[in-house]
């Protein structure tokens, strides 16, 4: 599958979110986020799409590349 263009990743960050919202859920938790997915949701972060809370949490197995 091609990989989704930035402006695709802000709109499904924003669609998951609503279906967050819609139940009344308004923090989200991952206890396990991959390196890039962390720099998907700091992408929806500086286009303001934010409308929930999003708590990540690094997997473990990304910090040592990350360390690298």
């Amino acid at each position: 599958l091609p990989k989704p263009s930035p402006d695709q990743q802000i709109a499904w960050s924003k669609r998951g979110q609503m279906l967050y919202a819609e139940a009344g859920i308004t923090t989200a938790h991952d206890g396990a986020t991959k390196f890039n997915d962390l720099e998907i949701m700091k992408h929806a972060n500086k286009a303001n799409v934010n409308m929930i809370d999003i708590i990540a949490f690094p997997f473990i197995g990304d910090l040592k590349s990350a360390e690298a």
